[in-house]
């Protein structure tokens, strides 16, 4: 419906393409993987804030997860780092995560896109956290190996100035 919204009053035409771009490859650590099972009842919202399954919440140098997937860490990731991160664990099940880290290196949250936007003006550096890479490999066992590989981009071919209500 939103496509639909856009292309009606924008005028928007969009087309999706592969792309030699520099990415992250999501891995297991070497020491392998330490994934939290999923824990509670996806129809009960439990916690503190509630977090609902298949969806994370984000605050400051902190990130919390319910019953995610690897490709939802991936989409997470890719936002925060602003580069596109490829889910290549094999992993095909859904897990809980917490990590704790600190916001060097990282793009900020709520990048919106491959860009690389400032970080609130509030994050302190905190250096008695970890970064989001250590804290990948520390805590859920996972690692972010930088690369080059094809990834699919989407490519604004029109847009217009809004017609009028």
């Amino acid at each position: 419906m939103l496509q639909g919204l856009l292309a009606d009053r924008f005028h928007l035409a969009v087309h999706r393409e592969m792309k030699q771009l520099s990415l992250y490859a999501l891995l297991p650590a070497r020491n392998g993987m330490k994934l939290p099972e999923p824990s509670g009842d996806c129809s009960a919202e439990g916690g503190s804030p509630a977090i609902r399954c298949g969806g994370f919440n984000m605050a400051g140098g902190r990130v919390d997860g319910r019953r995610i997937s690897m490709p939802q860490l991936a989409d997470a990731l890719s936002n925060m780092l602003g580069r596109p991160v490829i889910d290549r664990t094999g992993y095909s099940g859904t897990f809980d995560l917490h990590l704790e880290f600190t916001f060097e290196g990282m793009a900020g949250l709520g990048g919106g896109g491959f860009s690389a936007p400032a970080l609130p003006a509030d994050v302190s550096g905190d250096s008695s956290k970890p970064t989001i890479f250590s804290a990948l490999q520390q805590q859920p066992g996972l690692r972010l190996e930088a690369q080059k590989g094809p990834a699919e981009i989407l490519v604004i071919d029109r847009a217009e100035r809004a017609s009028a209500n």
